[in-house]
């Protein structure tokens, strides 16, 4: 393309005169572009109100049409149903003292624990040691992360490592003695089975032993 190119201006040439009809035709020209560009804009404003409306429209007459009810949020819950007895001035505690009944008796506090799924955390390390010292740094921290639908702003949180839902024995110590050392026995391989074992066989055992098959007599020739 080709574009016109004015001449380079000198440092002791003074200021070029600019003409008022350029500045007035420019003036018009932004003044008419403007203009149209207004109108443009007031046209589809109003395109988009009606098709706005349209769409509403048509989603009341989707709902209407649908007899299926609406379904709503899921939410998890927990209830935990207490019954709580009030003492009569008979009934001996622990002290062999009774507690009278009544809004100036004892306060009860009660604590329940219950687990949830959805709920993890992850552990990480950072040991902090500079060249030269004889101690470092370890910074522990845990990244919690959970699904199960409550709010757990300002909770209190106890983690551990080790995996609930799996058992796990307390380490056996063993005894400091004297003498020559000797080799750790093997670990026993034996486990307590878990409850309710029996419980399994039991349609088995109610059934009975299974009757011995039979054999037809065969008739000789």
């Amino acid at each position: 393309a080709v574009r016109p190119v004015p001449p380079p201006r000198k440092r002791d040439d003074p200021h070029r005169r600019t003409p008022v009809d350029a500045w007035l035709e420019l003036a018009d020209f932004v003044d008419e572009r403007l203009t149209g560009l207004h109108a443009r804009l007031a046209e589809l404003e109003e395109e988009l109100v009606r098709a706005e409306h349209a769409l509403s429209v048509a989603a009341d007459r989707l709902a209407r049409a649908s007899g299926a009810t609406p379904s709503a949020h899921v939410e998890t819950t927990v209830s935990a149903v207490l019954t709580l007895a009030a003492g009569t001035a008979g009934d001996a505690g622990a002290d062999g003292e009774g507690a009278a009944p009544g809004p100036d008796g004892p306060e009860v506090r009660l604590e329940v624990e219950y687990g949830v799924p959805g709920a993890v955390w992850v552990p990480a390390y950072r040991l902090t040691h500079r060249q030269g010292d004889g101690t470092g740094r370890l910074v522990l921290r845990a990244s919690v992360a959970q699904r199960t639908g409550e709010d757990w702003t300002g909770v209190r949180i106890a983690l551990a490592t080790a995996d609930l839902r799996r058992r796990t024995d307390l380490p056996k110590l063993r005894s400091i003695r004297i003498g020559r050392r000797q080799e750790a026995p093997a670990p026993s391989g034996w486990r307590e089975p878990p409850a309710g074992l029996a419980d399994l066989f039991a349609g088995y055992a109610a059934a009975g032993p299974r009757p011995a098959p039979r054999r037809a007599p065969l008739d000789g020739p």
